[in-house]
């Protein structure tokens, strides 16, 4: 390389290095959330991103952070060994907004199809086998050992069922009505509206054969986002729709190739090598208004490779930084009793980062003062130009 190339060269490698730092960031970096009350003491965080955490026996064996959308390809694959058999997770699609559908398979298990009226107005209702399902307040049960307002079951003579309550039994067609007995099994006829208390419903079909599946709703605001998972220990494979979940929220179990294992995707907890306390919070308004000017959080880092604790306050534009780890204020409790910060840990990309930058200024700089660079024989024979004319 010539000298006077150099500048160019660090141009370049700073664009470079910047790339990576914004890979590192992505890859190894972690954003979340960390909720403290006042005179708690909080040494967690939840995480921005969704992971796929899989439990077995009593502790987590693996997870991965995962980018699903409905836009590309996405991607899981987990692999790993429980109690001496091989596990391997991958993901088969990704459901938006999912909503509980079913569609008809011999090798699935029975589904009654009723037809409910209440309150809400008239919609079909689909209750699988084995599951519990509420409507209006009342629990209704198909072939399960929980006891429920109605309770279904299949018998020689059809299906049947039973109430804990009064039902009143009302044919379509003819306006009479009877009075069934209270706890005792029943046989269900179509065309036959069944009514107890502020709920109605008429039988529709007993589907012999169905399994569930998930739909996408173009609503936001219904259903919850489902990943479809297929779980294979050794030659053993099943697959799962595995739900959105908060990090308070129990995983999912299931039993693959004789071996239970629990499942979970959303956001995680992320604990922190050190703890904050939170002394006090406060919240102050524009004057004449409730409108909050700023809020500031007063807290304390406890910290064992500290000798006592550092005090600091957090408000807009000054954050706090320990070992790496910077939190902004973010939002506050109602009752200006807790606090919600803002957790970044990513002081590797952000180093990589700053050192492209700095190698990117120096060689815009280099290029725009050094002499015999191509800008400056460009600048000095513009300025030799208008020093001819002139």
């Amino acid at each position: 390389y010539q000298i006077r190339t150099l500048p160019v060269f660090l141009f370049h490698l700073g664009f470079i290095i910047i790339i990576v730092g914004a890979g590192t960031t992505r890859y190894l970096g972690q954003e979340g959330i960390i909720h403290i009350r006042k005179g708690e003491v909080a040494n967690e965080y939840i995480s921005s991103d969704q992971w796929v955490e899989v439990y077995a026996g009593n502790g987590l064996i693996e997870s991965q952070r995962v980018y699903f959308s409905t836009v590309g390809r996405n991607r899981l694959r987990l692999r790993s060994r429980v109690d001496g058999y091989s596990l391997s997770i991958s993901v088969k699609e990704y459901i938006p907004n999912a909503l509980k559908s079913f569609d008809e398979d011999q090798e699935g298990s029975p589904l009654i199809s009723l037809m409910v009226l209440d309150q809400m107005g008239s919609r079909p209702l689909y209750i699988p086998y084995g599951e519990t399902v509420t409507v209006s307040g009342n629990s209704i049960g198909f072939e399960t050992n929980q006891r429920t307002d109605v309770s279904f079951a299949l018998s020689d003579s059809g299906l049947v069922a039973r109430s804990l309550y009064p039902v009143s039994k009302r044919q379509m067609t003819i306006d009479t009505m009877m009075i069934l007995a209270v706890g005792r099994w029943f046989r269900l006829e179509p065309k036959i509206f069944y009514r107890m208390g502020s709920l109605s419903f008429a039988f529709r079909d007993l589907i012999t054969g169905a399994r569930t599946v998930m739909v996408a709703s173009s609503d936001p605001s219904q259903g919850v986002d489902h990943i479809y998972l297929n779980v294979c220990v050794e030659d053993d494979c099943r697959m799962v729709y595995i739900p959105y979940s908060e990090p308070t929220e129990l995983p999912m179990n299931i039993e693959v190739g004789g071996i239970n294992l629990a499942i979970r995707y959303g956001p995680k907890t992320i604990p922190l090598p050190f703890g904050i306390k939170l002394n006090s919070f406060v919240l102050e308004r524009y004057p004449g208004s409730q409108s909050p000017s700023s809020y500031i959080s007063h807290v304390e880092v406890i910290d064992t490779l500290e000798s006592s604790p550092i005090e600091y306050s957090i408000y807009m534009n000054n954050i706090l930084k320990h070992r790496g780890i910077r939190f902004y204020q973010s939002s506050y409790d109602t009752d200006l009793n807790g606090t919600y910060l803002s957790v970044n840990d990513d002081s590797w990309g952000t180093s990589i980062t700053y050192i492209g930058y700095f190698i990117l200024t120096i060689g815009m700089l280099w290029a725009l003062l050094a002499p015999g660079t191509r800008f400056r024989k460009l600048l000095t024979g513009k300025i030799s130009a208008f020093a001819i004319i002139a």
